[in-house]
């Protein structure tokens, strides 16, 4: 008797769209708190950190590779170039920048690159010694080259100024230099460093919250997202219901 009066509401419409949006809805549940979660505590995770390299991906999101650079070559017939965001040595990436490289000069066993506002240095081998403010400097760098003694300078709408043997400490200077020039990256090169850009170019963090705002679908995934949100209120309305008509009865 019990059991067919059990049967008998659960057959009733409330109970029957209860149900199956119920278990509709669960599987976005799950998939909106498991991107909610990484979304909130994105900053421990370092999901801005963690770069996705997959070409599908990158393709979906129509992220290109990239093209402007600006290269110097290096006397043993390497090449040190800049992206605007990386330098690469060669096609192995050894430090990032915020601007394009002006110019490079080898002294004292080290490679020293100078952006408009900073200068980087490092080892033959690429590895980053140490990175400071142009503003040791007067006036953004311009160039940068080695006198005929094999010293590092450089030239800003100040003056020109001379490095110290550790390439530290910069003082005016009316020494002749010759100067760093910007040669074109070989095509076999610029492709590798291209496409090694790309896939620093999208980050995890980024498709997260694509993904929790359906805005990784294209133009129509956050309406689908707006869709799940009304199952919710379904959901909830159904159960409102056969709460209080249950109590009703």
């Amino acid at each position: 008797m019990i059991k067919r009066i059990v049967n008998e509401i659960r057959q009733r419409p409330p109970y029957k769209w209860h149900r199956h949006i119920g278990t509709l809805a669960a599987i976005f549940f799950v998939f909106l708190a498991v991107t909610g979660v990484a979304i909130n505590h994105a900053d421990a995770l370092k999901l801005d950190q963690r770069h996705l390299a997959s070409d599908w991906l990158l393709d979906w999101y129509g992220i290109d590779p990239e093209t402007d650079s600006v290269s110097f070559a290096i006397v043993d017939g390497r090449r040190l170039t800049g992206t605007g965001a990386s330098l690469y040595l060669d096609a192995r990436r050894v430090a990032t920048t915020d601007d394009m490289p002006v110019g490079l000069a080898e002294a004292n066993g080290v490679l020293a690159i100078a952006t408009a506002n900073e200068i980087l240095l490092l080892t033959p081998d690429g590895n980053l010694l140490e990175r400071s403010a142009a503003n040791l400097i007067p006036g953004p760098i311009e160039k940068l080259g080695i006198t005929a003694k094999g010293q590092a300078i450089a030239k800003t709408p100040v003056g020109i100024f001379l490095a110290d043997r550790n390439l530290l400490a910069w003082k005016p200077s009316q020494a002749t230099a010759t100067w760093s020039q910007a040669t074109a990256v070989p095509a076999q090169l610029l492709e590798k460093i291209g496409k090694a850009e790309r896939r620093r170019m999208l980050t995890l963090e980024r498709v997260f919250l694509d993904l929790h705002s359906g805005r990784l679908f294209g133009s129509w995934g956050p309406y689908f997202m707006d869709g799940v949100a009304l199952l919710l209120l379904v959901l909830v309305g159904t159960g409102l219901y056969m709460r209080f008509s249950k109590r009703g009865q």
